[in-house]
């Protein structure tokens, strides 16, 4: 009896060569996202969340998390970008180490948590908080991100273990408050910083590149280049990229750039010098809230907030002590208008818009001199529908639609370093249970 042989032709087979690559391809993607990670990512008890530009809060977050691993205590550290709603969800104690870089504004990696705690509602109660928020008292938005992370966890009925601890540019005094308060919960070497062992050095050589600037109240007296050597001994071995550590007299810490070349033997650095004088401002405004409501489910809300403020300044400078100018935090009066109709108990259209005024904002300069800058107004409409289903399977079930800026407007608010958000389309389901 004659037996068969099955052929393939070339093009089958290339095709299961083809197939067997595509599925060991995604087989290992598979494995790269979906394994566990069992390093400090995992859920835990304990959770401690960093952010840092120049990885000062990320050392002492990491000392945090070692001293509460040595009591055998279950704990985990994360990047704040890296922490998901599961992590927060488990973990019954939150401890926050992060700065503020720039003014006002979250480190590279704590961009999208800044974003997370603006959009979500926290569902905190329960569990206890404590945050540690470096800055920089030069800046005028001090530790805002981690105030701005202490309201979300007051919003969400979180428990304070003790107050927010600011710390300005690493001052030893402001961590040791915080070293106070950790003490008692058995964390008592979590904060100190590793002392190295550093070196004096010398200026061999001070140039000013740049002249004195001012902006507004603050500025800098003007931009110099330091050639600095050790002052016994020859230069320590560095590489491109590496930064010079300044610990100056009150224990602060300063990062600087190295701009000269490992081979030249000395180290030269770029640095401005940053000033801040005084202000007393003056702020006056008003808000008004106003709506009505028909019976055939027509409504109607309206919304002003109206400010104006001027500083008055105090500086070393004559030609601008005692002035008055524009405050440079002042917001844009704006007007919202809703205007919507109620179908039942079921169904909601509204149409939103937001009108904001241009800001004319006058500054005196140095000489005395007053330069204005006009922050343009904007208009934002924005149409919403919102249905919750009456009966069946979904009841209950709330369906949200909306076109964000509908017109596409391109505008950054009064008080943002970005502009706004473009044309948004946006749909969301909620469900309670």
């Amino acid at each position: 009896m004659g037996g068969s042989i099955l052929t393939l032709s070339q093009g089958a087979v290339d095709g299961l060569y083809a197939g067997g690559l595509i599925g060991g391809w995604l087989a290992l993607t598979y494995a790269c996202i979906f394994r566990s990670k069992p390093q400090h990512g995992e859920a835990a008890d304990t959770l401690v969340l960093h952010a840092s530009q120049t990885g000062q809060a990320t050392d002492i977050a990491e000392r945090l998390h070692r001293s509460i691993v040595a009591r055998g205590e279950k704990c985990a550290s994360l990047p704040a970008d890296a922490a998901k709603p599961e992590h927060i969800a488990t973990a019954k104690r939150l401890f926050f180490v992060v700065s503020t870089t720039g003014d006002g504004l979250a480190p590279d990696n704590g961009h999208r948590f800044d974003q997370y705690i603006t959009d979500e509602a926290p569902a905190l109660a329960g569990k206890q908080v404590a945050i540690l928020a470096l800055g920089d008292r030069r800046y005028s938005q001090y530790c805002a991100f981690g105030h701005r992370i202490a309201q979300w966890a007051e919003r969400g009925g979180a428990e304070f273990l003790f107050p927010p601890v600011e710390v300005d540019d690493l001052s030893a005094s402001d961590l040791q408050q915080w070293q106070m308060h950790l003490e008692p919960l058995g964390y008592g070497d979590a904060t100190h910083l590793p002392v190295e062992d550093g070196l004096p050095w010398q200026v061999l050589e001070r140039h000013e590149v740049a002249g004195p600037a001012m902006q507004g109240c603050s500025g800098s007296d003007g931009l110099f280049r330091l050639q600095l050597k050790p002052e016994t001994g020859p230069t320590p071995p560095w590489e491109i990229g590496d930064l010079f550590e300044l610990h100056t007299p009150e224990g602060h810490r300063r990062d600087y750039s190295i701009a000269s070349l490992p081979h030249e033997g000395h180290i030269m650095l770029y640095v401005r010098k940053v000033v801040h004088e005084g202000q007393v401002v003056l702020l006056k405004g008003v808000e008004i809230e106003a709506s009505y409501a028909m019976a055939n489910g027509l409504y109607l809300d309206l919304s002003a907030n109206i400010v104006d403020g001027d500083r008055v300044r105090s500086s070393t400078t004559a030609a601008i002590n005692g002035r008055r100018d524009t405050w440079t935090n002042l917001p844009a009066n704006t007007y919202r208008l809703w205007l919507g109709k109620r179908f039942g108990r079921n169904l909601d259209l509204r149409w939103e818009a937001t009108l904001a005024q241009d800001l004319n904002i006058d500054t005196i300069g140095t000489t005395g001199a007053v330069t204005t800058v006009t922050r343009k107004g904007y208009d934002v409409h924005t149409a919403r529908a919102s249905y919750t289903v009456p009966k069946g399977m979904l009841q209950g079930l709330i369906v949200r639609v909306s076109a964000e800026n509908i017109f596409g407007a391109y505008y950054t608010p009064a008080l943002a370093t970005r502009p706004a958000t473009g044309r948004d389309f946006k749909i969301t389901l909620s469900k309670q249970f």
